[in-house]
């Protein structure tokens, strides 16, 4: 099991990988955006070199179509060291961009996960991790215990 924090606020990474064994940081645009008036590119710099390169740092694509998104995946790897996860939602747009992107051995974290057949075709796709919206899930009358552990 690896545990890793959804922010981008620096005094709670700095906090809780001194209390928990901490895998590593997830965080996107809208969270980033949360924490003022916080540069994007220099937030995500600002996390990594806290975490170090043990830990893993996973980033949050903003556009929607499969070219976008491959455009983003490159401007973050482009800022950023190429050990950093891009976070996909798991829709068409983004099956396809995890396909090109694998292509290039970029570390792929599929987000937006609510079915098991989302989470069996990230995988196909190549994803390196999954990350199921178990809140999300439950609030839509999901069973998301079921569908966690039928990826499992």
């Amino acid at each position: 099991m690896e545990f890793l924090l959804d922010t981008a606020n620096i005094d709670d990474i700095k906090k809780y990988q001194e209390i928990i064994p901490l895998s590593g940081v997830t965080t996107n645009p809208s969270i980033i955006k949360k924490e003022g008036k916080a540069d994007f590119f220099d937030r995500l710099a600002q996390i990594k070199q806290l975490i170090g390169n043990k830990r893993s740092l996973h980033v949050q694509v903003v556009a929607t179509t499969t070219e976008g998104i491959v455009a983003d995946a490159h401007a973050v790897l482009a800022k950023l060291e190429k050990d950093v996860y891009i976070k996909i939602p798991v829709n068409q747009a983004g099956l396809a961009a995890i396909k090109i992107l694998k292509k290039e051995n970029v570390r792929i974290t599929a987000t937006s996960i609510y079915t098991e057949l989302q989470g069996f075709l990230a995988i196909a796709a190549g994803a390196d991790y999954l990350a199921p919206y178990y809140n999300r899930m439950e609030n839509n009358n999901i069973d998301a215990n079921k569908v966690i552990s039928d990826l499992n």
